[in-house]
């Protein structure tokens, strides 16, 4: 055999070395369904909840070329700085063909959407939360994915101010007392079993039955220490 066909024979076996070193091709939009279809995975325990149409991740920066070659099938693996679901996160994406590893940081955010009551108006603290108050609006709750309503639960009461717009949250709210800061109470002034005298007074703080509250009566400019004994209701003993 001639030097010639030596020679086309080294390049034959080359080129098809160099082939067999690019068979395969990862595109940009596969690698990002995988990685979305990843996170979906690891993020189950918390949007088993939500249908598809509810969940929208989005890849903010995914630094790579339109096609990977790699010289066999690639494996592709995602990688969170965190435990848990977050809504914003950088993935570490490492991509394998057996041979050869690439590590890439991928910007992360995962919109829930849910319906969910919502304040109509600011919401002081110590105030009633009512149907009045509310309504019902689609919102990303990614952030507090475990913590919205999603219907009204009944007479609550705000233990913080809630903003107009913002979502009503479990954190924030909490079942309305018999007495409610602020509110008009009747005083029952007792001797005994007997009712000596009713009067009218506000609530200088919140309490359950039993509870011991401070009430003061703005007609005769005084502040008493009464027991809670109904809704709207306190006692006090002489």
């Amino acid at each position: 055999m001639n030097k010639f066909f030596k020679s086309l024979i080294v390049l034959a076996v080359l080129a098809f070395t160099i082939g067999g070193a690019q068979a395969y091709e990862l595109k940009k939009s596969e690698l990002e369904k995988i990685i979305v279809n990843e996170i979906l995975t690891q993020s189950w325990a918390q949007l088993r909840k939500f249908s598809p149409n509810e969940i929208d991740v989005k890849i903010i920066n995914l630094q790579i070329e339109d096609v990977t070659k790699t010289s066999q099938k690639p494996t592709v693996k995602v990688a969170s700085n965190f435990d848990r679901f977050m809504q914003y996160d950088i993935k570490r994406v490492t991509i394998q063909d057996g041979t050869s590893s690439r590590s890439i940081p991928v910007n992360v955010k995962v919109a829930v959407y849910k319906d969910v009551l919502v304040a109509k108006e600011l919401i002081p603290q110590f105030q009633l939360v009512t149907q009045g108050n509310t309504y019902i609006k689609r919102l990303d709750v990614a952030n507090n994915i475990e913590n919205t309503m999603s219907a009204f639960p009944g007479v609550l009461v705000a233990s913080r101010n809630i903003s107009k717009d913002a979502p009503v949250l479990n954190l924030y709210t909490k079942q309305k007392p018999e007495i409610v800061r602020n509110s008009d109470v009747k005083v029952l002034f007792t001797q005994g079993d007997e009712l000596s005298i009713e009067l009218d007074a506000t609530a200088l703080k919140e309490g359950r039955i039993g509870d011991i509250i401070t009430v003061k009566n703005t007609k005769y400019n005084k502040v008493y220490t009464a027991t809670v004994i109904g809704e709207n209701k306190v006692e006090v003993k002489l």
